[in-house]
């Protein structure tokens, strides 16, 4: 029996072996959670089962002593990624939406009207069953939910209800709000219908973190005004960045890891490199999970910059990547 005032329970549906930069967040946390003398004990998902996009075992080695519980989930969009693409993992959406075929269209309809707030809810009947038998044992202090999937915040919710525990829900991204749910030719019954969800979530949690404050943190609390909201912004691994030696490049090395889609505002980079692409020598590496039209993009408009794309790399040699740009002025081309 844990009676600790500082045990937590932390249910994040993106846990390793998920790569990527969403798992990063509460990975580290429970890491440094433990280090401090709190109990943390998380609820994930099963990888077999789960839709992720993409996979690092590497991070596994981060949270070894943190316990898992895993969980079955019923969800569309591994069956969807095979149709669309052959494998179970490589048609995964992630920060977009796309529209261009006919079974596109069909599949963003479905995932908009008919899967709310996200097409992964089909996880949290399968985790609410089991944070339940674990509270039964751990009588924990805490539960935190992260989202996205903000459907995993349904199962804090219900969880406070029956054990009167204190919840915290994390965003990392906005709901209702998020940029590519324009694109899922949401009807108006369903828009109203995540935004009550959304709505519920912020006026019942006892405090709501967000990863930044400005604009995504106003329009949270303007939500729900009496809330108490914290931005708690990421962090990054100390130990891990002083043990990965430098490896400076002779030409000016710009590096990116992380998500690119062609959602995201980079036109100002583009537009920047373009201007002094003839006087000077770089390099442009891209990491992770960056898609083929973006590529593309970059490579069209500037055709005098090398451009490397490295696909995605476990945590560690991303970092030795982001550590391999040099520090000194840009170094003009030889004429």
């Amino acid at each position: 029996m844990n009676n600790s005032t500082h045990s937590v329970l932390i249910i994040s549906y993106y846990w390793p072996p998920a790569g990527g930069s969403g798992v990063q967040r509460w990975m580290y946390f429970a890491k440094h959670l433990k280090q401090l003398g709190w109990s943390p004990h998380v609820l994930t998902v099963t990888p077999k089962k789960a839709s992720y996009a993409v996979l690092d075992s590497s991070l596994e080695q981060e949270v070894i002593d943190i316990p898992v519980s895993r969980t079955q989930t019923a969800e569309p969009l591994r069956w969807y990624s095979l149709l669309t693409t052959a494998s179970k993992h490589k048609g995964i959406p992630q920060g977009e939406v796309k529209t261009k075929g006919l079974l596109e269209k069909l599949a963003a309809f479905v995932r908009g009207n008919f899967f709310i707030p996200d097409a992964r809810k089909g996880w949290r009947y399968f985790a609410l069953d089991q944070a339940q038998k674990l509270f039964e044992e751990k009588k924990f202090s805490f539960v935190i939910t992260t989202g996205p999937p903000h459907s995993a915040h349904w199962i804090g919710h219900q969880l406070k209800k029956a054990f009167s525990v204190q919840w915290i829900a994390d965003f990392r991204d906005p709901w209702t709000t998020l940029f590519y749910n324009s694109q899922l030719f949401r009807m108006q019954w369903a828009k109203e219908k995540d935004l009550r969800e959304e709505t519920a979530i912020l006026l019942n949690a006892d405090r709501v973190l967000t990863t930044v404050g400005g604009a995504f943190h106003e329009e949270l609390k303007s939500k729900a005004p009496q809330q108490l909201f914290y931005a708690l912004p990421n962090g990054y691994d100390s130990d891990l960045l002083r043990s990965t030696p430098k490896t400076p490049q002779k030409i000016f090395h710009i590096v990116y890891t992380g998500l690119l889609t062609e959602n995201q505002a980079y036109d100002s980079l583009v537009n920047a490199l373009k201007k002094v692409q003839h006087r000077h020598s770089i390099q442009l590496s891209l990491a992770g999970k960056i898609g083929q039209n973006t590529i593309e993009y970059f490579s069209n408009e500037l055709p005098h910059i090398n451009i490397t794309h490295h696909g995605y790399l476990p945590h560690d040699q991303a970092v030795a990547l982001m550590k391999s740009g040099v520090e000194s002025p840009l170094v003009k081309q030889k004429s």
